[in-house]
């Protein structure tokens, strides 16, 4: 394989990185413009609240979690600043809460948790999970643009 194979093959595979980046980018987009009316919703007793470790791929985060009796999932939050102290002295086992969520089965922390409900007192809005999503929207974006024009960049360096 010649050197410009391999500049060529290099510069075609940063190009195609943008598509994750702008997947990333359509999630933030879809997830933003959700209602509630359209997720899953629960209504049960905490049995269990707390801070813990969740891992997604081999990246580590400290998310909120929050266990329901009578639900499989366990649901979480996850915030950039690690503040949870809110949640935990507003969310109390024994309480019965209502949650919005888009079930995601598996062994981990669901961090797809929208909006919890305490009777008529919303402990959690749906818009700062709206607002989450669309630093993915950003990110997706710029790293999309970034990456696209790296290729073009590489490509005229040492191929064209």
């Amino acid at each position: 394989m010649t050197q410009n194979t391999k500049h060529l093959i290099t510069a075609i595979i940063i190009f195609l990185s943008s598509g994750l980046y702008f997947a990333l980018a359509h999630k933030g987009y879809k997830e933003q413009n959700i209602t509630l009316d359209k997720l899953d919703k629960f209504t049960g007793q905490i049995i269990e609240r707390g801070i813990t470790t969740r891992k997604s791929g081999k990246k580590k985060s400290i998310v909120f979690y929050i266990r329901l009796a009578g639900l499989s999932e366990t649901l979480g939050i996850y915030r950039m600043n690690n503040n949870y102290q809110e949640l935990i002295d507003k969310l109390v086992p024994g309480d019965e809460v209502t949650v919005y969520y888009v079930s995601r089965p598996n062994d981990d922390v669901n961090i797809d948790l929208v909006q919890i409900e305490n009777g008529e007192k919303i402990i959690v809005n749906a818009e700062e999970f709206k607002n989450k999503e669309s630093s993915l929207i950003y990110i997706g974006l710029v790293a999309g643009v970034l990456s696209v024009v790296a290729s073009v960049w590489y490509y005229k360096k040492y191929v064209g």
